[in-house]
């Protein structure tokens, strides 16, 4: 909901900036050049910093997660209620710091759009400046990179079966399912010969 809500305002405030429904003033504002380069090293900035921190703090806690103990199901299971709120939260930080940099930038070319113009440099009726180009490629950022994976959702929304002790979705790799077969001979303490031989004839040698 905060993704689609997100993309949907941005998307129609620009297209309202942008067919001049709302106008800022003349939008012939002329910043000074120390707050370009501010506004530019801003813009920069915040898109590898946002999905920088999203993806460190998730690798973080799938790391601790293959810390904890196959067995110690209990432990998974507040474990994994604690990874959701993870991610709810730096999900949000993401969409969230990403969207104010292209409110920004959507405001600036509002306000800015005609400076251009005015330089002998139109290049189209509505103004082409750095802002709005900026504006298009943060929203195409937040489009592509900040989509919610199902996987994830999934992965992170599985709670582990007190009773049974089985969860698909947080099993580590050392579940038997996911060692490959010439792992299998040291996980059980055999020869390598025999489970390569259990593997191809379908019965141990």
């Amino acid at each position: 909901m905060h993704y689609h809500v997100s993309i949907g305002l941005l998307a129609l405030f620009f297209a309202l900036i942008f067919f001049r429904i709302i106008a800022f003033g003349d939008g012939e504002m002329a910043l000074s050049d120390g707050i370009q380069r501010w506004t530019i090293a801003f813009t920069m900035a915040i898109i590898p910093l946002s999905l920088w921190i999203f993806s460190e703090k998730m690798r973080k806690a799938a790391r601790a997660l293959k810390e904890i103990p196959v067995e110690d199901v209990q432990k998974k299971a507040a474990f994994a209620v604690e990874i959701q709120n993870i991610y709810r939260t730096f999900f949000l930080l993401r969409l969230y710091l990403l969207s104010v940099g292209t409110l920004v930038n959507i405001v600036l070319f509002g306000l800015t759009r005609n400076v251009e113009r005015l330089e002998g440099v139109d290049m189209m009726w509505f103004g082409i400046n750095n802002y709005f180009w900026f504006s298009l490629l943060l929203m195409v950022v937040i489009f592509v990179f900040c989509k919610p994976s199902e996987a994830d959702l999934e992965k992170y929304s599985a709670l582990p079966d007190v009773e049974t002790g089985y969860a698909p979705s947080l099993q580590t790799e050392n579940d038997d399912d996911n060692i490959m077969w010439w792992e299998k001979g040291k996980e059980k303490n055999v020869p390598v010969d025999s489970v390569i031989s259990e593997n191809e004839n379908g019965e141990t040698a």
